[in-house]
């Protein structure tokens, strides 16, 4: 039995060799704290292997095959803060505590079949249950503050509590887990061979007894075109995954992986591109308003190119700023346009109403002469 005093949230994707398979555990990266059990069947026809995490973010508990694919909900109900998870191969159930409600739950591998087992109030005296682990039908648990590890029955009507372990000065006591020969399982699966169906690197077992060949998420190594081994490419296409924040690559001679294999992360990585001659790669930031740099064959660690502080970003501002005194500029200069032109029109029509009515009155005139003059002449003509 081994425990943990120190709280490591599960972010990455983590390897482990056992004596059955090669696991490689991916938990999503919203969850709050994830929990992660393994399970495998021995059946006459079949090895079907599952992970497991609970999700105190969202409150559910979730499966998939051990390559990540097949994932679904197993348990959206009932749960309030799910911690630590665990399996037994007696039972054939997956167990976990459940800090604020105080208790042991347990389900068949789809989720059904929902089980209350025990109440811990009475070992944990109140205090937050954290850690978990089965052994057969004896399930051992952690509290934080009073110090203890505790054992109880499962699978059974027995409620009686016994103290194994009090450890002073463990103020939070965390993750368990157990190691027997009774929960390891003997099996005939490629993965668990010695040659791990003859993967260089990571051997995931998939259902029905088949398996995929993978590389490091990290390190510059991808698929090879026979499927199975990992190698350093030379023909690279880089991309960015904005809502992801991550940057990888693919081998454009290698096979086909739906392993991402990636240079760096972020928080919304936009443009890249790639050093061939250092092997390092770089790519912009619009969140960060910055220039990141890892190397290839790395783990991933980026480093500062530029920011801020070296004027990545205020270009932006500036752009927009003029933008918009353009955009002012323009609206003012048609707008006095639009009253230059009305002025004219004012002005054009002011004097042509000026001259018709010149016009008007010079004609008035003349007629008013002409009526005069044949006026006078008639009168002359009479006397």
């Amino acid at each position: 039995m081994r425990w943990s005093q120190k709280r490591r949230p599960l972010a990455e994707v983590q390897t482990q060799t056992l004596p059955a398979a090669t696991m490689s555990v991916l938990a999503p990266q919203h969850a709050a704290w994830p929990f992660v059990s393994r399970l495998e069947e021995d059946g006459a026809s079949r090895l079907t292997q599952y992970v497991f995490w609970a999700d105190q973010g969202t409150k559910k508990i979730e499966r998939s095959l051990l390559d990540g694919s097949d994932r679904k909900v197993i348990v959206d109900t009932g749960l309030d803060y799910p911690n630590q998870l665990a399996i037994s191969h007696a039972t054939m159930r997956l167990y976990w505590v459940d800090a604020r409600k105080q208790e042991i739950v347990s389900c068949d591998k789809d989720g059904a079949d929902l089980t209350k087992e025990q109440d811990v109030v009475k070992a944990s005296e109140g205090n937050a249950v954290f850690g978990l682990a089965v052994i057969g039908n004896a399930a051992f648990i952690s509290s934080w503050f009073n110090h203890k590890i505790s054992s109880v029955y499962v699978s059974t009507e027995d409620s009686n509590w016994t103290t194994e372990m009090v450890i002073p000065h463990s103020r939070e006591l965390y993750s368990l887990v157990a190691t027997t020969s009774s929960i390891q399982t003997r099996n005939s699966h490629a993965c668990g061979q010695a040659d791990k169906g003859r993967c260089t690197h990571l051997c995931l077992p998939t259902e029905q007894g088949s398996f995929k060949c993978a590389c490091p998420t990290f390190g510059g190594l991808a698929l090879s075109f026979n499927a199975k081994s990992c190698e350093a490419p030379s023909e690279l296409l880089f991309f960015t995954l904005s809502g992801s924040g991550e940057v990888g690559f693919i081998s454009i001679r290698g096979a086909q992986s739906p392993y991402l294999t990636l240079a760096g992360r972020s928080s919304k990585p936009s443009a890249v591109t790639y050093d061939p001659v250092k092997q390092v790669v770089y790519w912009s930031d619009e969140t960060d308003k910055a220039i990141y740099f890892s190397s290839l064959a790395g783990k991933g660690d980026k480093t500062v190119f530029l920011n801020g502080s070296d004027g990545v970003g205020k270009v932006t501002v500036v752009v927009a700023i003029l933008a918009v005194v353009v955009v002012v500029v323009v609206v003012v200069v048609v707008v006095v346009v639009v009253v230059v032109v009305v002025v004219v029109v004012v002005v054009v029509v002011v004097v042509v109403v000026v001259v018709v009515v010149v016009i008007v009155v010079a004609t008035i005139k003349i007629k008013g002469s002409g009526k005069e003059a044949d006026y006078e002449e008639n009168q002359k003509k009479k006397n």
